[in-house]
């Protein structure tokens, strides 16, 4: 069975997918994330979902740009909208004293909360490693669980396919990709279980210890999965301010471990919190449930609150909840068609037209006709310097002056939505049209822009 077949199998198997959904697919420009994304976009006809891909620079090492640049390449070949960002994971590694791999999974789950539903290109060999990794640093159940086939809003669609399977898919298609030469950097525990503790155990143990190693995680899952049974009714629907709240009494009878499993439910399934938290917390909610003295409360990682009240306990979300950011690259936009712009609440429609097919769109807040514009075109927020020709004019004039007398107060404008080909800045919706995308009779083509606020 080929990569694209056992894909389809497994996110049906799973329920990953459904009709309707929009998917951001995480693309490093590696071989299992570059493959990840043409099988979704082979597979996202038939199965009716939207696709778009996101990827954000380290800053880790040399090379980072080629790899954004095979991305680009291959999204704009595709027709696929590129969501891009960066971050210097070296620098925040030092300034928060953790390793570089702990800094690039906080940034890279950072950049990737602002997306819906994300597709990340893990495989079943990243799944043998995890399980080691956990085993090796000592864990319980949920570690030797492994990597969940879906977790809130991130799944792994092609977690049933090989490393090797999906760099074969790519080459027998001619997808281009980046080996990220930090994977063979011993001094990571991940690589040296890789490189050689994996060896070791497939040449001196067990040659099919990797399928070994699979069916343990498979067998924990089911376990884990076992032991929820009943938990879940302990717990009432999320309130309208966020809050969720039980009786104590309720779980009196739970041993400690399900009444960990309950607090983990809560923190995942009704905050999304799914990291920075340790046994430590654990431990300090279960004696406030257990002593029960109303008044007492704690502050959990990620701003989550749990307050004992009455003989009842309460999880408050963050008191100041943020909106979804807008991207800081924007949007990559291939060419036409209909896209969502997370942050902005936004769709935006774009139409190549000849130039005698009828009148332009009146230009607006919402709308504009534009000439002598090429693809890709990249939607992002304002930055320092920007310049444009206005409409009418000769003379560049700085964005910023041009928000200024029009009175849009400095919060404000950052989510104004700037629109860019490879030449600069081609129009600024209800503010400024460049002078370049004049339509004239020598205009052959005009791309028409449509915004509509998402419900």
């Amino acid at each position: 069975m080929n990569c694209t077949d056992k894909v389809i199998d497994w996110i049906k198997e799973k329920r990953l997918i459904n009709r309707g959904d929009q998917i951001t697919a995480a693309v490093s420009g590696g071989p299992d994330s570059m493959a990840m994304l043409s099988i979704l976009h082979e597979l996202s006809p038939g199965l009716g979902f939207t696709l778009s891909a996101a990827h954000l620079d380290h800053r880790i090492r040399k090379g980072t740009l080629r790899e954004r640049r095979i991305v680009e390449r291959w999204c704009g070949r595709l027709g696929i909208p590129l969501f891009t960002g960066e971050t210097d994971v070296p620098a925040r590694a030092k300034q928060g004293k953790i390793g570089i791999e702990e800094a690039a999974r906080e940034a890279r789950y950072e950049f990737l909360e602002r997306f819906g539903t994300v597709a990340l290109g893990h495989n079943s060999d990243d799944q043998v490693e995890t399980v080691l990794h956990h085993i090796i640093r000592g864990t319980g159940i949920r570690g030797l669980a492994g990597m969940p086939v879906r977790r809130g809003s991130l799944i792994r669609p092609v977690m049933c396919c090989t490393g090797d399977e999906l760099k074969m898919y790519c080459r027998t298609r001619g997808i281009g990709y980046a080996i990220d030469s930090s994977n063979s950097d011993i001094s990571f525990l991940r690589n040296r279980i890789r490189h050689r503790l994996l060896p070791v155990l497939r040449r001196d143990f067990n040659p099919a210890v990797d399928e070994a190693v699979l069916r343990l995680a498979g067998n924990a899952r089911e376990g884990l999965s076992a032991l929820k049974e009943g938990i879940g009714k302990c717990v009432p629907a999320t309130a309208a301010d966020g809050s969720v709240t039980f009786d104590a009494a309720t779980t009196r009878n739970l041993s400690d471990y399900r009444l960990y499993l309950l607090v983990d439910s809560i923190l995942r399934e009704r905050f999304g919190v799914y990291r920075d938290i340790g046994k430590v917390h654990f431990d300090t909610v279960t004696r406030l449930i257990r002593t029960g003295s109303s008044g007492r409360k704690t502050t959990l990682p990620h701003g989550i609150r749990v307050t004992i009240e009455h003989g009842s306990v309460r999880f408050d979300p963050p008191s100041a909840p943020g909106g979804p950011e807008i991207p800081p690259d924007g949007i990559l936009i291939p060419g036409d068609g209909d896209f969502d712009l997370p942050g902005w609440n936004m769709t935006v429609s774009i139409r190549t037209v000849s130039r005698t097919d009828g009148p332009p769109v009146a230009s607006s807040e919402r709308s504009a006709s534009l000439a002598g514009v090429s693809f890709p075109v990249r939607i992002r927020p304002r930055r320092d310097g920007d310049r444009i020709v206005p409409f009418g004019m000769k003379g560049t004039k700085k964005l910023s002056d041009i928000m200024i007398d029009a009175k849009i107060p400095l919060r404000d404008r950052g989510a104004v939505p700037v629109f860019e080909d490879d030449e600069g800045i081609i129009w600024v919706p209800g503010l400024v049209t460049a002078e370049r995308t004049r339509i004239t009779v020598s205009s052959h083509k005009v791309i028409n822009f449509l915004f509509s606020r998402k419900k």
